[in-house]
Parts: structure tokens; C-alpha cells; sequence
């Protein structure tokens, strides 16, 4: 009885504890403790507390979330490139584990185990998380960990859901539940045996006019198909534009930054000036600085009296018209000056009058011929021997490799002719202007280069070239910048006042050359619609493109002239064809679109030409071709990799050049099937 009694009073006496804790006392309560003891008694009854647990693993989550977007600052560029991969994989785990934190927080809010509010300091967490993550570019891996983030997020609450799902079936009914896991391992490998024998790439290596693609004896990279093309058949089921859509901008804030929000307030009509004299200074590389300048820069055209009879003045080509539903006006206007200046300067040795350049991002040879039907007849219709087309001549480039990943080692070799990791380079347009042409630069984002901002790539030792025309200020517009749904990398449909993005494009360009029908042109147009995770915006380009290189052949504009349809590599943003055509997609990101057509020219040998289809080409071979068609047939005299960089038009030796000739090119993303070595 007296040891019922002792035992009664010592749980009293813990229950007392436990209320002198509760009670605020713990102060008390501690000093029982040496101070060892003290501290880890407090943290072991601190952490009983749901509040606590559930605040330790989100800060846990928060910690990995800023770790994964360390990389690529500046002076570290050499190290992030060549370790790029590995880095990524690295902090796409932590980007995995930081889901799942997310997914389990929302588990226990349904299972209510914690508190609804509790997601108001996640949500506080992951606001403070969004502060560090907003490049787009390789710098901190920028908003790319958003959407792997969010993609995760997706696949671990549908993996748990089916885990549980399975766990209240086996608890109930057994049998169902061993029926069920036959069925979840048999279906799925057998819908994916049956899509990779319907989708078996037999026409990979196949070109535009039946062409197959061949393997030289003798060559130092031979090319194979993927094991499946399974892309194919997933395409259709992510086209998101029949779902959304979306108008960026209206009349109601047209060009709406807060700089000058109270200015343009009360204005019916005003214009941005036309940026052509940058210079070299870095910030007119910087996005956002672009972004404020244009702000800044924008003029009231009727308080300032712009207008000269009837269209504004010479150094505004963009206007904005607010009456009715509101207008984008496109005035490119005519140079005089610039024509007489240019024309003491044309080159007789130059083999073409004029260059253009249909630059799309993201896109491989076969995805260009899928999504642009339309298109690919334009270009496959001078492959044949069709008489009434016979002063034009096609040709495609069925072994033309990536260089890097992503935009900017493919870019910078090819519009400045060195490597991102060393040395230094020129861009391609200052040859174009000293030699004669008139130069125009339209792209469909606020960078002034076809790349991404200079001061946050892995630019080294380059020289930048102002165009005489651009339309980047459009694309400076605050309403066309966000993230999935808005701006360059949206999932749909980009829509900016009322039109799709690139029909302003084809109208700039089809000014420009109007009015400068006689001078010597280059005019590069690049598109960005391949550029998101479904591959189903591009198709939308096609109908344009098509009217747009129809009109060029109607109108003459490709007498004398070499058009060029270029991309940098194949998709390389998507998660869900890495995960579920994994083959197939390496292989697409890896082999990107690259055709070439050209009126007659007795100056080039077409049957050099013919023959480096089937030739290893790269990035290098494009800025050569240029600098042969600016300079003629003395190009090579200053060429100074003449082992990386040869022309197009001229006799390239295969048999010394693979992925071992390209460092910067790495074993993953190399898809030379037999990449003999070659002694350097």
C-alpha cells in the first residue's frame, strides 16, 4: 500500500513538473539540471511540440532549397561549365528532398495533424526562397529549380497518394491488392514495349527529300537512331494552349512601367525610341537594367510633338496607339545616310548580297520537321529537281552537333567564333557593317543578343556589335515577363496586346527589307517558341513562317541571297521527356536543326556543299560560313582555328574531326556512335 502511495506521488509530482514547465516556469524547473542536461531537456521536451518539428523540417528544406542554387557566379564560369552536369545532379537531389518536405507538410495538414495555419510560415519560407531564385540563366540555376521544384512536388503527391491508396487496400482486401501490383508492373511495360516498337525512329536518319543520312568510311563520328522516338506520341497530349490562354498587355497599361506610370498616365499615344548605339558597356546586357532603360525612355508623342506628317520621326520605330482596343504600330524607317555609307564599303569579293538567319531555340532536325510542316515543304521543294525552282538550292546538315547543353556554347562560337570557356571573339555583324551590309537584329525578348544577358553568362574576351535595327525595346514590356505562362519560356500560346508574339517579327522584317531592297542586308529573326518543357508552342510558328518565306520567294527577296535555319540544340528544359523518353530525348537535344538555302552562286562549289551534309558540323562551321560569305574566297587567310571552323561551302576533312576535337563537348552529350580517337 505505501508503495501504490510513493508511486501515486511521484506521478503527481510529474504531472506537477509538466505544469510548472507549461506554466511558464521553466527557469525553476532547469536549475534541477546541470547545464548540460538543462539545455537538452529543453530542447527534448521543445521538440514534442508539433510547431517545433514541423518549423525544423521546413527550415531543413529552406537550407537545401538556397544550397541548390549555388553556381555559376562570377569568376567561378570555367569550374560550373565543365562540372556543370555533376553539379546538377547534386542539387536536383536537394531539390527532390525539399518536394518531398513540401508534399509532407501538406499530408499532415490533411491528416490534421497539424494546424491549417501552419502554411502561412511555409508559405512565408518559400516567398523569402523565391528572393534568391529568379535568373534565367545558369547563375544559381535560376528559375529552372522553380520548375523542377514544382514538377516534383507533382510526382512525389502522386507516388504518396498511390502508396496510401495501396496501404488502406491491403489492409482491407489482400487479394485486390496483389492483383493491383501485377497490373501496375505488367501494363506500364507493356504500353512501353508496344509505343517503342510503334515509335521505332525507322525515319530518324531520315531527311527532307527521302535523303538518308551516311556514314562515311572513313569518318571520325558515325550517327544511330535512338532506341525509341516515344516523344512523338506524347506531343499531343501537351498542348496546355487548348486549355489556356492568355493576353499579355492591354490598353489600359501598355508599356506601364512604374518609372513612368504617371507620365503616360493621361497619354493616348507614345513610342520608344529605336536602341542601336550601346557601345560595350555591360549593363545594356543586363535584362532588367535593358528593361528600366526602355521604361525610362519611353516618349509621349503628343506632348512632344513626335509626329511628321502623320508617322512618327525616324528614331522611333515602335509606337502605341491606346484609342479603341489599343495598337502596336511597327514603323522600320529608311536610312538614307546609312545607305550611301554602306554602299563605299560593300565588298566585291562577297559571295551573297544578302543573309538570312531564321534562328529557333530549342529545336532538334526532327522536332524542326515535325512541329513545322509547312516550313519543311518550303525548304524540302528546292531539294528536288524541279526545274522552276532551279536557280535555288536546299541543303541540310544531318550531322550537325551540339557544342554544349544550352544556348550559350552553341551561340557564342557561332555569332563570335570562339569558345565561352577561352579566348576572345568577334561578332559576326561588325564584319557584315565594314564590309557593306546593313544590319537588323529581331528577337522576341529583352536581350540585345541572341543569347542571354552578358553580364551573367560565361562571356569571356568579346567584342559586341550594335545592329542598325532592332525591335527588342517590344519585348522590354513589363506585362510579357513571367514565369510558365508569360514571356520567353511560356507553356502557351504568348500573346502580347492582342497578337502573337512573332507576328511582329515577320512585320519588322518584312519593312526592313522593303526598305532596303537595293543595299546589301543581314537580318537574323529569332524565335523562342521551342523554348519550354511541352514542345508545343512552336507548331503556332508554322503558318507565319511559311507566309513569311513564301512572300521572301515571291517578292525576290532571295535572289542573290543565303538563308540560313538555324538552332542551337534540341529541347533541353524538360523534365517530363527526360523521365519518360529518356533515349530519345538526350539524343534529340543533342542533334538540332541546321538548312541552308541559297540562290545560284557560281562562286561555291555545290558539290562541296552536298558532301558536308553528312559530315560532322558544329556551331564553329557557322561563323566560318559567314566569315566565307562576307570575305569570299580569301576567308581562310584569316582564319585562326582553321582545324575547328571551316565553311559550309568548302572541303572539310571528316576523318580529323569528332567529339575528342571539341572539349568543350562532353561524353554524355556526344552522340558519335563510333568517336574514333584522334591523335591531336
Amino acid at each position: 500500500m505505501k508503495f501504490v502511495e510513493e508511486k501515486q506521488n511521484n506521478k503527481v509530482n510529474t504531472n506537477s513538473r509538466m505544469e510548472i514547465f507549461t506554466d511558464n516556469n521553466i527557469f525553476q524547473q532547469l536549475n534541477n539540471f546541470s547545464k548540460k542536461g538543462r539545455i537538452l531537456n529543453m530542447i527534448k521536451r521543445a521538440y514534442k511540440h508539433t510547431d517545433v518539428k514541423i518549423l525544423t523540417i521546413n527550415i531543413i528544406g529552406f537550407i537545401f532549397y538556397l544550397i541548390s542554387l549555388i553556381g555559376c557566379e562570377k569568376g567561378e564560369e570555367n569550374v560550373c561549365v565543365t562540372d556543370f552536369i555533376v553539379q546538377f545532379v547534386l542539387e536536383g537531389i536537394l531539390v527532390i528532398i525539399n518536394a518531398f518536405i513540401v508534399t509532407l507538410n501538406i499530408w499532415l495538414i490533411y491528416f490534421k495533424k497539424i494546424k491549417w495555419y501552419h502554411i502561412i510560415y511555409i508559405f512565408l519560407f518559400y516567398t523569402i526562397v523565391a528572393q534568391f531564385d529568379y535568373q534565367y540563366t545558369l547563375q544559381k540555376h535560376g528559375g529552372y529549380n522553380v520548375l523542377f521544384l514544382i514538377v516534383f512536388i507533382i510526382l512525389w503527391l502522386l507516388l504518396e497518394l498511390l502508396l496510401f491508396m495501396l496501404y488502406k487496400l491491403y489492409k482491407k482486401k489482400r487479394t485486390l491488392f496483389y492483383i493491383f501490383i501485377v497490373l501496375i508492373i505488367v501494363i506500364p511495360n507493356g504500353i512501353n514495349i508496344t509505343l517503342s516498337k510503334i515509335y521505332d525512329c525507322d525515319d530518324f536518319l531520315l531527311g527532307f527529300n527521302d535523303t538518308l543520312l551516311i556514314n562515311y568510311p572513313d569518318s571520325g563520328c558515325n550517327f544511330t537512331k535512338p532506341s525509341n522516338c516515344k516523344m512523338t506520341f506524347y506531343y499531343p497530349y501537351l498542348n496546355l494552349s487548348k486549355i489556356f490562354k492568355f493576353n499579355y498587355g492591354s490598353k489600359k497599361n501598355f508599356l506601364m512601367y512604374k518609372e513612368n506610370k504617371d507620365k503616360l498616365k493621361n497619354s493616348n499615344k507614345f513610342g520608344i525610341p529605336r536602341i542601336t548605339v550601346l557601345g560595350n558597356d555591360e549593363n545594356f546586357f543586363d535584362k532588367d537594367f535593358l528593361m528600366r532603360y526602355v521604361g525610362n525612355n519611353i516618349i509621349d508623342m503628343e506632348k512632344e510633338n513626335i509626329f511628321n506628317d502623320s508617322h512618327p520621326k525616324p528614331e522611333i520605330e515602335i509606337w502605341f496607339d491606346k484609342k479603341g482596343e489599343g495598337t502596336v504600330h511597327i514603323n522600320v524607317t529608311k536610312n538614307e545616310t546609312l545607305i550611301e555609307q554602306r554602299k563605299k564599303l560593300e565588298n566585291p569579293n562577297s559571295l551573297f548580297e544578302n543573309v538570312i538567319i531564321i534562328y529557333i531555340d530549342a529545336v532538334s532536325r526532327n522536332r524542326f520537321k515535325s512541329a513545322l510542316p509547312k516550313t519543311s515543304n518550303f525548304i524540302d521543294k528546292f531539294m528536288r529537281n524541279n526545274p522552276e525552282y532551279e536557280n535555288l538550292k536546299s541543303f541540310q546538315f544531318l550531322k550537325y552537333h551540339i557544342i554544349g547543353t544550352f544556348t550559350q556554347p552553341n551561340a557564342q562560337p557561332m555569332f563570335y567564333g570562339n569558345s565561352m570557356l577561352s579566348g576572345s571573339g568577334i561578332q559576326i555583324t561588325k564584319y557584315f557593317k565594314e564590309n557593306g551590309y546593313i544590319t537588323s537584329m529581331i528577337l522576341d525578348q529583352c536581350v540585345f543578343e541572341i543569347f542571354f544577358d552578358k553580364k551573367k553568362v560565361f562571356t569571356y574576351d568579346v567584342q559586341s556589335e550594335n545592329f542598325d535595327h532592332s525591335i527588342m525595346p517590344l519585348f522590354c514590356d513589363q506585362n510579357y515577363f513571367g514565369f510558365l505562362f508569360r514571356g520567353v519560356n511560356s507553356f502557351i500560346k504568348r500573346i502580347l496586346y492582342g497578337k502573337e508574339t512573332f507576328k511582329y517579327n515577320f512585320e519588322y522584317a518584312r519593312q526592313f527589307l522593303n526598305n532596303y531592297k537595293n543595299s546589301r542586308k543581314y537580318m537574323a529573326l529569332e524565335f523562342m517558341q521551342a523554348h519550354e518543357s511541352t514542345s508545343m508552342v512552336l507548331p503556332f510558328l508554322d503558318n507565319k513562317l511559311y507566309e513569311f518565306l513564301d512572300y521572301l520567294h515571291i517578292n525576290q527577296f532571295l535572289k542573290n541571297t543565303s538563308l540560313f535555319f538555324i538552332s542551337d540544340h534540341g529541347l533541353h528544359v524538360s523534365t517530363f521527356f527526360a523521365v519518360f523518353s529518356p533515349n530519345n530525348y538526350f539524343h534529340e537535344r543533342s542533334l538540332p536543326a541546321l538548312f541552308l538555302l541559297i540562290d545560284d552562286n557560281k562562286k561555291i562549289p555545290k558539290e562541296e556543299i552536298y558532301k558536308n551534309q553528312f559530315k560532322f558540323i558544329t556551331a564553329y562551321d557557322i561563323y566560318e560560313t559567314f566569315y566565307h560569305i562576307i570575305f569570299g574566297n580569301d576567308y581562310e587567310k584569316q582564319n585562326i582555328e582553321p582545324e575547328k571552323r571551316k565553311s559550309l561551302f568548302g572541303f572539310i576533312d571528316e576523318s580529323n574531326r569528332n567529339c575528342d576535337t571539341h572539349p568543350e563537348i562532353t561524353k554524355s552529350s556526344c552522340k558519335c556512335l563510333a568517336n574514333r580517337h584522334i591523335n591531336k
